[in-house]
Protein backbone atom coordinates (compact mmCIF):
# COMPACT_ATOMS: atom_id res chain seq x y z
CA UNK A 1 0.00 0.00 0.00
CA UNK A 2 1.21 3.33 -0.77
CA UNK A 3 2.53 5.25 2.66
CA UNK A 4 0.41 8.43 1.46
CA UNK A 5 -3.14 7.85 0.90
CA UNK A 6 -4.72 10.82 -0.35
CA UNK A 7 -8.61 9.91 0.52
CA UNK A 8 -6.72 10.00 4.08
CA UNK A 9 -5.09 13.11 3.93
CA UNK A 10 -8.59 14.63 2.16
CA UNK A 11 -10.46 13.59 5.24
CA UNK A 12 -7.85 15.01 7.66
CA UNK A 13 -7.96 18.12 5.66
CA UNK A 14 -12.16 17.83 5.87
CA UNK A 15 -11.85 17.47 9.26
CA UNK A 16 -9.59 20.03 9.97
CA UNK A 17 -11.49 22.81 8.22
CA UNK A 18 -15.04 21.39 10.07
CA UNK A 19 -12.91 22.27 12.98
CA UNK A 20 -12.16 25.82 11.68
CA UNK A 21 -15.85 26.48 10.51
CA UNK A 22 -16.84 25.11 13.95
CA UNK A 23 -15.18 28.26 15.79
CA UNK A 24 -15.40 30.33 13.45
CA UNK A 25 -19.59 30.68 13.33
CA UNK A 26 -19.62 33.64 15.37
CA UNK A 27 -17.66 35.75 12.92
CA UNK A 28 -21.13 35.77 10.66
CA UNK A 29 -23.46 38.35 11.27
CA UNK A 30 -26.78 36.43 11.03
CA UNK A 31 -26.02 33.54 14.92
CA UNK A 32 -28.50 31.61 13.05
CA UNK A 33 -26.46 31.24 9.82
CA UNK A 34 -23.35 30.43 11.73
CA UNK A 35 -24.96 27.99 13.80
CA UNK A 36 -26.71 26.35 11.02
CA UNK A 37 -23.88 25.77 8.55
CA UNK A 38 -21.12 25.41 11.81
CA UNK A 39 -22.79 24.37 14.41
CA UNK A 40 -21.81 20.76 14.28
CA UNK A 41 -18.14 20.93 13.09
CA UNK A 42 -17.02 19.64 16.34
CA UNK A 43 -17.29 16.22 14.46
CA UNK A 44 -14.63 17.02 13.10
CA UNK A 45 -12.56 16.03 16.22
CA UNK A 46 -13.78 12.02 16.69
CA UNK A 47 -13.34 11.35 12.60
CA UNK A 48 -9.33 13.00 13.13
CA UNK A 49 -9.53 10.17 16.40
CA UNK A 50 -10.79 7.35 13.50
CA UNK A 51 -7.87 8.87 11.17
CA UNK A 52 -5.48 7.84 13.55
CA UNK A 53 -6.35 4.58 14.39
CA UNK A 54 -5.92 3.52 10.80
CA UNK A 55 -2.50 5.36 10.22
CA UNK A 56 -0.86 3.79 13.24
CA UNK A 57 -1.85 0.27 11.83
CA UNK A 58 0.12 1.02 8.87
CA UNK A 59 3.02 3.24 10.66
CA UNK A 60 3.39 0.23 13.01
CA UNK A 61 3.14 -2.82 11.08
CA UNK A 62 6.14 -3.64 10.54
CA UNK A 63 7.56 -2.27 13.88
CA UNK A 64 9.82 -4.78 16.12
CA UNK A 65 9.25 -5.51 19.86
CA UNK A 66 10.93 -4.50 23.07
CA UNK A 67 10.78 -1.87 25.19
CA UNK A 68 14.13 0.09 23.00
CA UNK A 69 11.33 -0.21 20.07
CA UNK A 70 8.05 1.00 22.39
CA UNK A 71 10.84 4.03 23.61
CA UNK A 72 11.74 5.16 20.19
CA UNK A 73 8.08 4.58 18.84
CA UNK A 74 6.64 7.08 21.49
CA UNK A 75 9.68 9.85 21.29
CA UNK A 76 8.34 9.73 17.34
CA UNK A 77 4.80 10.27 18.65
CA UNK A 78 5.87 12.78 20.51
CA UNK A 79 8.30 14.50 18.21
CA UNK A 80 5.37 14.74 15.65
CA UNK A 81 2.98 16.00 18.23
CA UNK A 82 4.63 18.14 21.28
CA UNK A 83 7.17 20.17 19.86
CA UNK A 84 4.66 22.78 17.64
CA UNK A 85 1.71 22.17 20.32
CA UNK A 86 4.05 23.54 23.05
CA UNK A 87 4.90 26.67 20.86
CA UNK A 88 1.38 27.05 19.89
CA UNK A 89 0.37 27.22 23.19
CA UNK A 90 2.99 29.61 24.17
CA UNK A 91 1.97 32.01 21.88
CA UNK A 92 -1.47 31.90 22.30
CA UNK A 93 -0.90 32.67 26.01
CA UNK A 94 0.70 35.72 24.72
CA UNK A 95 -1.48 36.90 22.24
CA UNK A 96 -4.55 36.80 25.11
CA UNK A 97 -1.91 38.26 27.64
CA UNK A 98 -2.24 35.53 29.76
CA UNK A 99 0.83 35.03 31.40
CA UNK A 100 0.16 36.42 34.74
CA UNK A 101 -2.08 33.71 35.04
CA UNK A 102 0.34 30.89 34.47
CA UNK A 103 2.79 32.30 36.33
CA UNK A 104 0.53 31.98 39.39
CA UNK A 105 -0.40 29.11 38.29
CA UNK A 106 2.39 26.88 36.70
CA UNK A 107 0.71 23.56 37.28
CA UNK A 108 -1.68 24.25 34.34
CA UNK A 109 1.64 24.61 31.97
CA UNK A 110 3.10 21.33 33.46
CA UNK A 111 -0.23 19.52 32.90
CA UNK A 112 0.14 20.57 29.05
CA UNK A 113 3.57 19.55 29.07
CA UNK A 114 2.29 16.18 30.03
CA UNK A 115 -1.33 16.28 28.57
CA UNK A 116 -2.98 15.73 31.33
CA UNK A 117 -6.28 17.36 31.76
CA UNK A 118 -6.58 19.69 34.69
CA UNK A 119 -9.29 22.64 34.43
CA UNK A 120 -12.56 21.49 35.54
CA UNK A 121 -14.94 20.94 32.51
CA UNK A 122 -18.49 19.71 32.62
CA UNK A 123 -18.77 19.23 28.81
CA UNK A 124 -17.15 15.43 27.38
CA UNK A 125 -14.87 14.60 26.07
CA UNK A 126 -12.66 17.46 26.23
CA UNK A 127 -12.53 16.84 30.02
CA UNK A 128 -10.48 19.97 30.94
CA UNK A 129 -9.63 22.21 28.87
CA UNK A 130 -4.99 23.24 28.63
CA UNK A 131 -4.06 26.91 27.35
CA UNK A 132 -4.84 26.38 23.85
CA UNK A 133 -8.15 24.88 24.20
CA UNK A 134 -7.66 22.08 21.54
CA UNK A 135 -5.18 20.60 23.07
CA UNK A 136 -7.75 18.49 24.83
CA UNK A 137 -8.17 16.31 21.99
CA UNK A 138 -4.24 15.52 21.98
CA UNK A 139 -4.77 14.43 25.48
CA UNK A 140 -6.59 11.68 24.27
CA UNK A 141 -3.94 11.38 21.19
CA UNK A 142 -1.18 10.59 23.27
CA UNK A 143 -3.02 8.71 25.51
CA UNK A 144 -3.59 6.05 22.33
CA UNK A 145 -0.16 6.15 21.35
CA UNK A 146 1.43 5.42 25.23
CA UNK A 147 -1.19 2.37 24.60
CA UNK A 148 0.60 1.57 21.27
CA UNK A 149 3.64 1.90 22.81
CA UNK A 150 2.94 -0.58 25.60
CA UNK A 151 1.70 -2.99 23.42
CA UNK A 152 4.76 -3.19 21.82
CA UNK A 153 6.03 -5.08 24.66
CA UNK A 154 3.36 -8.43 23.46
CA UNK A 155 5.14 -9.57 20.78
CA UNK A 156 2.70 -11.47 18.27
CA UNK A 157 -0.09 -10.23 20.48
CA UNK A 158 0.57 -6.88 20.44
CA UNK A 159 -2.87 -5.49 18.49
CA UNK A 160 -5.03 -7.86 20.82
CA UNK A 161 -3.14 -6.54 23.75
CA UNK A 162 -3.89 -2.73 22.05
CA UNK A 163 -7.64 -3.94 21.60
CA UNK A 164 -8.42 -5.04 25.22
CA UNK A 165 -6.20 -2.34 26.80
CA UNK A 166 -8.54 0.65 25.01
CA UNK A 167 -11.88 -1.17 25.18
CA UNK A 168 -11.60 -2.54 28.75
CA UNK A 169 -11.94 0.93 30.59
CA UNK A 170 -14.57 1.79 27.97
CA UNK A 171 -16.95 -1.28 28.81
CA UNK A 172 -15.90 -2.09 32.22
CA UNK A 173 -16.39 1.57 33.78
CA UNK A 174 -20.20 1.72 32.92
CA UNK A 175 -20.19 -1.50 35.15
CA UNK A 176 -18.71 0.00 38.08
CA UNK A 177 -20.88 3.67 37.86
CA UNK A 178 -24.12 1.61 37.43
CA UNK A 179 -26.56 2.95 35.68
CA UNK A 180 -24.27 5.37 34.49
CA UNK A 181 -23.78 4.38 30.86
CA UNK A 182 -22.65 7.15 28.58
CA UNK A 183 -25.28 7.78 25.69
CA UNK A 184 -23.68 11.27 24.19
CA UNK A 185 -20.08 11.90 23.64
CA UNK A 186 -20.82 15.10 25.70
CA UNK A 187 -21.56 13.31 28.84
CA UNK A 188 -18.70 12.46 31.30
CA UNK A 189 -18.12 9.93 35.11
CA UNK A 190 -18.39 11.81 37.66
CA UNK A 191 -14.73 10.75 38.33
CA UNK A 192 -10.79 12.75 38.25
CA UNK A 193 -9.80 14.03 34.51
CA UNK A 194 -7.73 10.60 33.24
CA UNK A 195 -10.25 7.85 34.73
CA UNK A 196 -12.74 9.71 32.72
CA UNK A 197 -10.51 9.94 29.79
CA UNK A 198 -9.82 6.32 29.55
CA UNK A 199 -13.54 5.53 30.36
CA UNK A 200 -14.84 7.93 27.53
CA UNK A 201 -16.15 6.28 24.40
CA UNK A 202 -14.67 8.99 22.20
CA UNK A 203 -11.87 6.40 22.61
CA UNK A 204 -14.14 3.91 20.35
CA UNK A 205 -13.28 6.19 16.90
CA UNK A 206 -9.25 4.90 17.33
CA UNK A 207 -11.01 1.23 17.80
CA UNK A 208 -12.98 1.96 14.19
CA UNK A 209 -10.12 3.56 12.64
CA UNK A 210 -7.38 0.40 13.77
CA UNK A 211 -10.44 -2.21 12.00
CA UNK A 212 -10.29 -0.15 9.39
CA UNK A 213 -6.56 -0.03 8.82
CA UNK A 214 -6.46 -3.68 9.38
CA UNK A 215 -9.27 -4.01 7.18
CA UNK A 216 -7.40 -2.14 4.03
CA UNK A 217 -3.72 -3.66 4.86
CA UNK A 218 -3.49 -6.20 2.12
CA UNK A 219 -4.87 -5.16 -1.15
CA UNK A 220 -8.59 -6.50 -1.86
CA UNK A 221 -9.50 -7.70 -5.68
CA UNK A 222 -12.60 -4.81 -6.28
CA UNK A 223 -14.62 -5.30 -9.57
CA UNK A 224 -17.45 -2.72 -9.35
CA UNK A 225 -17.58 -0.31 -11.84
CA UNK A 226 -16.36 3.46 -11.23
CA UNK A 227 -20.02 4.76 -11.69
CA UNK A 228 -21.27 2.83 -8.36
CA UNK A 229 -18.38 3.54 -6.26
CA UNK A 230 -18.66 7.29 -7.34
CA UNK A 231 -22.33 6.92 -6.33
CA UNK A 232 -21.49 5.12 -2.74
CA UNK A 233 -19.08 8.03 -2.20
CA UNK A 234 -21.56 10.21 -2.71
CA UNK A 235 -23.90 8.25 -0.39
CA UNK A 236 -21.87 8.41 2.54
CA UNK A 237 -21.10 11.78 2.30
CA UNK A 238 -25.09 12.37 2.12
CA UNK A 239 -25.32 10.06 5.00
CA UNK A 240 -22.43 12.34 7.00
CA UNK A 241 -24.08 15.36 6.31
CA UNK A 242 -27.55 14.24 7.59
CA UNK A 243 -25.82 13.24 10.53
CA UNK A 244 -23.82 16.45 11.01
CA UNK A 245 -27.42 17.74 10.49
CA UNK A 246 -29.07 16.07 13.60
CA UNK A 247 -31.29 14.22 11.01
CA UNK A 248 -30.26 10.76 12.11
CA UNK A 249 -31.55 9.04 15.11
CA UNK A 250 -31.01 5.34 15.11
CA UNK A 251 -28.68 4.53 18.19
CA UNK A 252 -26.86 6.39 20.50
CA UNK A 253 -24.71 8.95 19.29
CA UNK A 254 -21.75 7.75 19.51
CA UNK A 255 -22.33 4.62 17.70
CA UNK A 256 -24.30 6.24 14.87
CA UNK A 257 -21.25 8.46 14.42
CA UNK A 258 -18.64 6.25 14.65
CA UNK A 259 -20.91 4.16 12.13
CA UNK A 260 -21.39 6.96 9.52
CA UNK A 261 -18.31 8.40 9.99
CA UNK A 262 -16.64 4.70 9.35
CA UNK A 263 -18.75 4.23 5.99
CA UNK A 264 -17.28 7.37 4.91
CA UNK A 265 -13.59 6.77 5.16
CA UNK A 266 -14.75 3.55 3.60
CA UNK A 267 -15.91 4.04 0.47
CA UNK A 268 -13.22 6.84 -0.41
CA UNK A 269 -10.43 4.06 0.62
CA UNK A 270 -12.13 1.60 -1.92
CA UNK A 271 -13.00 4.41 -4.94
CA UNK A 272 -9.36 6.09 -4.51
CA UNK A 273 -7.97 2.06 -4.26
CA UNK A 274 -9.82 0.90 -7.68
CA UNK A 275 -8.61 3.81 -9.36
CA UNK A 276 -12.45 5.28 -9.68
CA UNK A 277 -11.60 8.58 -7.48
CA UNK A 278 -8.60 10.47 -7.92
CA UNK A 279 -7.66 13.63 -5.58
CA UNK A 280 -6.29 16.56 -6.97
CA UNK A 281 -3.95 18.96 -4.78
CA UNK A 282 -6.21 21.33 -3.65
CA UNK A 283 -8.24 18.79 -1.91
CA UNK A 284 -4.76 17.24 -0.63
CA UNK A 285 -3.25 20.59 0.73
CA UNK A 286 -5.35 20.69 3.73
CA UNK A 287 -4.59 17.92 5.24
CA UNK A 288 -1.04 18.18 4.14
CA UNK A 289 -0.98 21.05 7.08
CA UNK A 290 -4.06 19.78 9.06
CA UNK A 291 -1.94 19.73 12.27
CA UNK A 292 -0.65 23.20 12.05
CA UNK A 293 -4.08 24.38 11.23
CA UNK A 294 -5.81 22.71 13.83
CA UNK A 295 -3.86 24.29 16.55
CA UNK A 296 -2.96 27.62 15.10
CA UNK A 297 -6.85 28.77 13.81
CA UNK A 298 -7.76 29.35 17.35
CA UNK A 299 -4.29 31.98 17.39
CA UNK A 300 -5.17 33.66 14.09
CA UNK A 301 -9.26 33.77 15.46
CA UNK A 302 -7.89 36.29 18.10
CA UNK A 303 -4.47 38.14 17.55
CA UNK A 304 -6.36 39.06 13.79
CA UNK A 305 -8.81 41.24 15.61
CA UNK A 306 -6.33 42.74 17.74
CA UNK A 307 -4.19 43.82 14.93
CA UNK A 308 -6.80 45.19 12.94
CA UNK A 309 -8.03 47.28 16.06
CA UNK A 310 -4.38 48.53 16.75
CA UNK A 311 -4.39 49.85 13.33
CA UNK A 312 -7.71 51.81 13.40
CA UNK A 313 -9.47 49.28 10.93
CA UNK A 314 -12.78 51.12 9.81
CA UNK A 315 -14.52 48.16 9.24
CA UNK A 316 -17.14 46.03 11.32
CA UNK A 317 -14.55 42.74 12.41
CA UNK A 318 -17.87 40.63 11.32
CA UNK A 319 -19.61 39.44 8.34
CA UNK A 320 -18.75 36.47 4.90
CA UNK A 321 -15.57 38.74 4.11
CA UNK A 322 -14.18 39.03 7.56
CA UNK A 323 -14.89 34.76 7.09
CA UNK A 324 -13.19 35.02 4.47
CA UNK A 325 -10.06 36.94 5.48
CA UNK A 326 -9.87 34.41 8.47
CA UNK A 327 -9.79 31.57 6.90
CA UNK A 328 -7.10 32.84 4.33
CA UNK A 329 -4.95 34.03 7.17
CA UNK A 330 -5.37 30.37 8.60
CA UNK A 331 -4.17 28.57 5.74
CA UNK A 332 -1.03 30.63 5.12
CA UNK A 333 0.20 30.51 8.41
CA UNK A 334 -0.23 27.13 8.62
CA UNK A 335 1.73 26.07 5.75
CA UNK A 336 4.44 28.62 6.52
CA UNK A 337 4.27 26.24 10.00
CA UNK A 338 4.02 23.20 8.35
CA UNK A 339 6.52 24.13 5.89
CA UNK A 340 9.22 25.84 8.26
CA UNK A 341 8.45 24.04 11.99
CA UNK A 342 6.77 20.81 11.41
CA UNK A 343 9.21 19.78 8.11
CA UNK A 344 12.17 21.50 9.36
CA UNK A 345 12.52 21.46 13.10
CA UNK A 346 10.60 19.12 14.31
CA UNK A 347 11.02 16.42 11.98
CA UNK A 348 14.66 17.78 10.45
CA UNK A 349 16.15 17.65 14.14
CA UNK A 350 15.80 13.45 14.25
CA UNK A 351 15.96 12.35 10.55
CA UNK A 352 19.53 11.62 10.74
CA UNK A 353 18.68 8.59 13.69
CA UNK A 354 15.71 7.34 11.56
CA UNK A 355 15.54 4.89 8.69
CA UNK A 356 14.24 5.69 5.39
CA UNK A 357 10.83 4.23 6.45
CA UNK A 358 10.97 5.71 9.86
CA UNK A 359 11.79 8.96 8.20
CA UNK A 360 8.35 8.68 6.71
CA UNK A 361 6.26 7.16 9.65
CA UNK A 362 7.27 10.29 11.30
CA UNK A 363 6.14 12.84 8.76
CA UNK A 364 2.55 11.67 9.18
Amino acid sequence: MDRRINSIQFLRGFAALMVCFFHMKGLLPDQQIGKTLFGSGSLGVPLFFMISGFIMVHSAREQERGPRVALRFMGRRWLRIGPLYYLATLVYISVLQQWSFYTEHPQFLLSTLFFVPTFSNPVGPSLGMPPLEVGWSLNYEMYFYILLSISLLFGKLRWASLFLLLLIPVLVFPLIQPGYYLQNLSQTYPWPGYLQLMGHPVLLFFVAGLLLGFLFRRPIPITQPAWLLKLMVLLSFGLFFLLYAGKIKLFTPHLQTILVCAALMTTLLVAERSGALRFPQWLVFPGTISYSLYLIHPIVLHATPKALRAMSFPHALQGWWYFGLQLSLMLVISWLSYHYIEQKLVVGTSLSCLSPRERDDTSR
